[in-house]
Parts: C-alpha cells; structure tokens; sequence
C-alpha cells in the first residue's frame, strides 16, 4: 500500500534550527501524530523529536532547555553531543514512536556506496546514533571513520535523495522553502555557510523558522488543526 501521509525533512547544517521551528509550530497547531517522518542529516534529529509521543508542553521545554548550551557550544560535533544526552536525560525509549521515524544514511560497505533508511530502531540510543550517522562528516562533525550497524556512514545530505522512495509525500520541510528558487543550485558557500557556528544563531533561526510558518499557514491547507 502507497503511503501518503510521509513529510520529508530535509538536511540543513546548523539551519537545522529553523527546520525545527517549523516542526514545532506544526506540533503546536496541527495534529501530526499520524505522520510518518523522512529525514537525513539535521533532518533526522528534527524528525526524531516530532515522533515524541510526550504532549506539546514538554517538548517545548525541551527546545527551550536547549537554546543555552548550544548558544556555548564550540562545534556542530558538541551540539550533537549535547542533543544525545539531553535526549537521554529527559526522554526514554517508551517515548518515541519509531515505526514513524525513516532516517537516510550514506553507506559504504564492500566499496560500494549506496543510500540506506533505516527505521524501526530498538531503542533511543539506537534512533540517537543513527542521527549521528546521518550527520557524520568526516574530520567535521567526528573522526574521518563512523560506524553504523556494521557498515562505514556519511552524512545523509550527501545524498541526492535521503528519503523514503515515495512520491506521495505530503510536505517538504527545508531551510530554503520560502524563497526565491529560481536557477537556485547547491553551492560549496552554501554548504559551508550553513556549518558556520559563526553566521548561524540557533535561537534566532528557531524563532525564524517557527514565525515563517505562521506567516505561511496555506501551504499547510491538507493538514489537521489542533483545537
């Protein structure tokens, strides 16, 4: 059966904030248990937390908990340090629902190199460190060599197309969504740009993210509201 109520969340760097701002703005103002999540990259941690099965007021708390420690974080590497421990702080494996969470993952193994998604993990710490995996850059965001289940990992935004092999997704979630995309193509600027602890502010990109959603509420006409 084709499933059609899939939102791909896409990859974004530290423009992972603003993805997550209007994840959340949905959370708030739509019924999203019922979706099933596709992302890779900074989209695979946005995606993970929208499979919380805790109520929107705690998973507030938790976006705001996190806005201080990673304004003082040093790396991208740090902050994802930091998402998995306090993801493991406050959260358990009864918590999440996986069978809705699909993360992409570049995979090497045997010398051939293909795009994986995972889903339906055993537990947190296993959904946490495929979220690692599929944000891995080598020297970057880690060592030069990461391991998941057996197979050498990239991060997913390598790959053209991280996603459930489905046509019929409801919603694309990306940092660019809203602009202008006309003769846009991917840049090695942009690429760096959007690791840059220096040109992104996570607080500034949350708010960004969650505000552009209220002022774009149309292009979420097929879905649900919350009362």
């Amino acid at each position: 059966m084709i499933k059609t109520n899939i939102i791909r969340v896409s990859p974004g760097g530290l423009k992972g904030f603003y993805i997550l701002g209007i994840l959340n703005y949905l959370r708030n103002h739509y019924i999203m248990d019922n979706y099933i999540y596709s992302g890779a990259s900074a989209g695979a941690w946005t995606s993970l937390l929208m499979c919380s099965k805790r109520d929107n007021k705690f998973v507030n708390q938790f976006i705001d908990s996190l806005f201080v420690p990673v304004s003082r974080s040093k790396s991208i590497e740090e902050i994802q340090y930091l998402f998995k421990h306090k993801l493991l702080d406050n959260f358990d494996s009864t918590d999440f629902d996986f069978s809705r969470l699909h993360i992409g993952v570049v995979t090497m193994k045997d010398r051939q190199v293909k795009t994986q998604i995972y889903t339906n993990f055993t537990d947190l710490s296993d959904a946490i460190e495929c979220c690692m995996s599929s944000s891995h850059i080598p020297l970057i965001t880690g060592k030069l060599v990461k391991n998941y289940r057996n197979h050498l990992v990239f991060d997913g935004g390598f790959s053209s197309d991280p996603y459930i092999k489905s046509s019929n997704y409801i919603l694309h979630i990306e940092p660019n969504m809203w602009t202008d995309k006309k003769d846009q193509k991917f840049i090695v600027n942009e690429f760096i740009d959007n690791l840059s602890m220096n040109r992104n502010n996570p607080v500034k990109l949350y708010k960004a993210g969650y505000s552009d959603a209220e002022k774009n509420v149309h292009d979420f006409a097929l879905l649900k509201k919350s009362n």
